[in-house]
């Protein structure tokens, strides 16, 4: 009896502690004919012009609730450029950036705007970006993610940033240490709102595949020995 309700217990503890926390994997695009596209274009003498989407009843999208963003903050000539960026929920997922030379932009991608995602990440050390692709056309992709928490109360909002240095072909990971000191101050066991924040150069494109909160590697090694302790445990009473 004591055995059964040890490893009960472990068990529960071990499911609650290191399993991942999926934010966006792109697979509901939640637009007209299944897909999210909004873009800007125009002369050089258009200023910082923006367009956006939010996208509700999202049922693989924490909260519910995702606001697209896309914004073009410089342009280069007389021709028209163009930034847009893309979502489709038909084959391959992924949200997709691209711009025409001479134009620089960014896209955004925001959860908990009109909801407090009320999140508890203190068992996700990590949180993840996965990218497909990205041409390095205009130099560094800085990435900045933005949490916030206390909504309501006692808002408080960190950002952390980093960058690709170089195009890629093929699949790469960005991970945030959410233990880092970037993210002093911020109660993370209750995220009210998300923001991603991707800022690449002049005529750059690229492909975000999800986004995830997941546990460090010693968290999911951890979780891994216990499961092996149960099963050793089970044996035993056998």
């Amino acid at each position: 009896m004591r055995t059964i309700l040890f490893t009960t217990l472990l068990s529960g503890l071990l499911s609650a502690s290191y399993g991942a926390v999926v934010i966006d994997d792109f697979s509901d695009a939640a637009g007209p004919s299944g897909t999210t596209n909004i873009s800007v274009s125009g002369g050089a003498n258009i200023d910082t012009p923006s367009s956006n989407f939010t996208g509700t009843g999202l049922t693989n999208v924490l909260g519910g609730e995702r606001k697209t963003t896309v914004q073009r903050t410089a342009a280069t000539g007389s021709a028209t450029r163009q930034v847009a960026a893309s979502i489709s929920d038909s084959g391959p997922s992924f949200l997709e950036y691209t711009s025409s030379g001479g134009a620089n932009g960014f896209v955004s991608v925001a959860y908990g705007d009109s909801v407090s995602l009320n999140q508890n990440f203190s068992a996700n050390n990590l949180f993840r970006i996965s990218f497909e692709d990205f041409d390095g056309a205009g130099g560094p992709l800085v990435t900045s993610l933005s949490l916030t928490s206390g909504v309501g109360t006692s808002p408080v909002m960190v950002t952390s940033s980093l960058s690709l240095l170089s195009a890629l072909t093929g699949s790469t990971i960005m991970d945030f240490d959410l233990t880092s000191g970037d993210f002093a101050g911020l109660d993370l066991a209750d995220v009210d709102r998300i923001q991603v924040i991707f800022d690449p150069g002049f005529g750059a494109d690229f492909t975000v595949n999800s986004i995830t909160a997941i546990p460090e590697p010693n968290t999911a090694l951890l979780g891994f020995a216990g499961c092996a302790l149960i099963l050793v445990l089970r044996r035993r009473r056998r």
